[in-house]
């Protein structure tokens, strides 16, 4: 019986994971269709009130949801009814302050400097040097956590992050900008920090509530930027509003199933499962835009698929075997 009942709860747990898995591929499609809105709402209101108004959108969606869901558990379950969220128990956040303020702090570096970057250099060059992150959640695992990575997974994550490299190698040779990479190389290494933040705090936070809180506070620091520059606050343009919805909900998507995933799978993982994201922005490129798709693109795309197989099957069945 005991045998049995260990059995289940391996395979319980492996499809559980397959669920997060397809959650992060969900998620890399929808962050391969952001640089496309963010570009979109810059042509209405400029780079700082992008980020302000996403986020602000983004909040108040969250709040909107969350006290949807606390009336429905009220009715629910009456007056006994017991709820972790935030808005109604706020010393939940003794537990979580290092990694929140981690988050935080990365959380904004990061959409700072992605946006700004998408205005001194090219989307592939962004998208390409974001290829790093693996690489820098996956140092940072091993230092700072003590995670254990497979040869497997470490073999994959080298090829996928190769394969990325070459999808961009020829418009990062023809569309080189110092200052606008650097931006981008720095917006990846924030990126892996906030990856590993939501890993952290999965542990006590839902989806919901970590994204608010990276939300509000990425609002709220942009807010003082945003005048310091005299940019319009709000869009005042039927375009520029429809630009921020589409932000806002890609936002909401992307974000919910990488946090989801991330309660699941490492966040070394997660990273290098969204490398399949060059893949997707070109195929976007090609179906929306009729850009044509050079040798090298498709070489390096079979590099990509081949390296995230090779590391999502070695550290899954790493992790089922310490099970």
């Amino acid at each position: 019986m005991k045998i049995e009942f260990n059995l289940f709860n391996k395979s319980l747990s492996l499809n559980t994971k397959n669920v997060a898995l397809a959650a992060s591929i969900i998620a890399a499609l929808l962050l391969a269709l952001m640089p496309i809105f963010v570009r979109f709402s810059e042509t209405g209101i400029g780079a700082n009130a992008t980020i302000f108004n996403r986020f602000l959108m983004v909040s108040l969606s969250l709040i909107l949801w969350e006290c949807i869901a606390i009336a429905n558990k009220a009715i629910e379950g009456g007056s006994k009814c017991e709820t972790k969220s935030i808005f109604i128990n706020p010393s939940f956040l003794k537990d979580a302050l290092l990694p929140l303020s981690i988050l935080i702090v990365a959380f904004f570096s990061t959409q700072f400097l992605w946006t700004w970057s998408l205005s001194q250099t090219t989307v592939a060059n962004s998208q390409v040097l974001h290829c790093l992150s693996p690489a820098f959640a996956t140092l940072a695992g091993w230092i700072l956590f003590s995670q254990k990575f497979g040869a497997k997974f470490l073999v994959g994550m080298t090829l996928a992050t190769i394969g990325t490299l070459g999808v961009g190698l020829s418009d990062i040779t023809s569309h080189m900008s110092i200052q606008g990479d650097c931006l981008a190389l720095l917006s990846a290494l924030f990126w892996a920090g906030y990856i590993m933040a939501i890993e952290r705090l999965r542990s006590i936070w839902d989806s919901t509530t970590i994204l608010f809180f990276a939300s509000v506070s990425c609002g709220l620091l942009s807010l003082p930027i945003l005048l310091s520059t005299g940019d319009s606050i709000l869009p005042n343009t039927l375009n520029a509003w429809l630009a921020i919805v589409l932000l806002v909900a890609n936002t909401l998507g992307c974000h919910l199933l990488m946090a989801y995933s991330l309660k699941w799978l490492s966040s070394a993982l997660v990273a290098t499962v969204l490398l399949l994201n060059p893949i997707l922005a070109a195929l976007i490129g090609w179906v929306l835009f009729s850009e044509s798709l050079s040798i090298l693109n498709l070489l390096g795309f079979s590099v990509i698929i081949i390296g995230v197989y090779y590391a999502i099957s070695g550290q899954m069945r790493m992790e089922t075997q310490e099970q």
